[in-house]
């Protein structure tokens, strides 16, 4: 279903902002660098993008909003055809961005094309820029000559700069988060602080809100040798310890062993002298029981014959 465009009107009063400068607003910038790797394969999806916001565009009415697919893309991407004139006149706002009236094309086409996309899966600026954390979807506006939609050719990239009012985009609030401007042909990132989730540009382009990611601080070199140094002799202590106390009880089981061992032995010793002995009876003398011995088997001789 096709979605009109709207108009959007800002009667906020800023200074001009020269399009050679950051596209930032919004308190200090700081300017960090992403890897040429990761704007090339940015630039190809863009590429891809375009010619399929080109191709797809068919016999739409100027003014209209339509979804445009890109094979193997994860995300959204709309485009819709707009008279310069008209855009320069009213603005519009297309989901997240509010391209206020006043903005100026350079060059200026009969007609422009402007392609939003929404990154899903930022995996393209993921890495970048360093020591940030991406902490929204990545937003994407680009506006191109639309003179020759359905065509193969690639399009020209245009430039579109406020002249009263700045392009706001609107991002869900994020506690301690700042606004990522990606360049669209250097490997330039500029971040700035954000109003209530909101960035404001006076450029259209890449953003995406950021949060700072805090980097473990190295100790000094002579501290750091000192603590590995203090650090190894506890363990060389503790493991001294562990190790005596092992000792320990490993002689303490063989002294138990042997002693249990040699107890036994005398027990069988005993055992065996008393099966092996003759059995004596027993007596009951006054209140006592005492073991006594039989008649021996051989009577005694009486010697009568004397020598003399």
């Amino acid at each position: 279903m096709e979605t009109p465009w709207n108009a959007h009107p800002v009667a906020i009063s800023v200074p001009i902002h020269d399009s050679s400068g950051s596209a930032l607003l919004g308190g200090p910038s700081i300017v960090v660098r992403i890897s040429l790797s990761d704007l090339q394969q940015r630039q190809e999806l863009e590429r891809s993008i375009q010619l399929a916001a080109f191709q797809q565009f068919g016999s739409r009415k100027t003014g209209q909003i339509y979804a445009v697919t890109v094979p193997g893309f994860q995300g959204d991407v709309r485009a819709v055809r707009l008279r310069s004139g008209s855009f320069h006149r009213y603005g519009i706002k297309i989901n997240e961005f509010t391209i206020p009236q006043g903005c100026y094309v350079e060059p200026v086409p009969e007609r422009i094309l402007l392609v939003y996309t929404k990154f899903s899966n930022s995996s393209l600026f993921q890495s970048v820029p360093a020591g940030y954390a991406l902490a929204s979807s990545v937003l994407s506006v680009l506006v191109y000559d639309g003179a020759e939609l359905g065509t193969s050719e690639k399009p020209n990239n245009l430039t579109v700069s406020t002249s009263s009012a700045l392009i706001s985009i609107g991002f869900p609030q994020i506690s301690g988060s700042e606004c990522a401007y990606f360049s669209n042909n250097s490997t330039t990132v500029n971040i700035s602080d954000t109003s209530q989730g909101v960035c404001q540009a006076d450029h259209l382009g890449a953003f995406a809100l950021v949060n700072r990611v805090l980097e473990p601080a190295l100790p000094p070199a002579g501290l750091e040798s000192s603590s590995n140094k203090h650090s190894n002799t506890w363990k060389i202590v503790l493991g001294s310890v562990v190790g005596g106390l092992i000792l320990l009880l490993v002689i303490i089981i063989f002294a138990w062993g042997v002693g249990k061992r040699r107890n036994d032995a005398k027990i069988s010793r005993m055992e065996y002298q008393a099966e092996q002995g003759e059995t004596l009876q027993m007596a009951t003398i006054r209140n006592s029981r005492v073991p006594t011995a039989t008649n021996t088997r051989t009577q005694a001789t009486l010697v009568n014959d004397y020598t003399v």
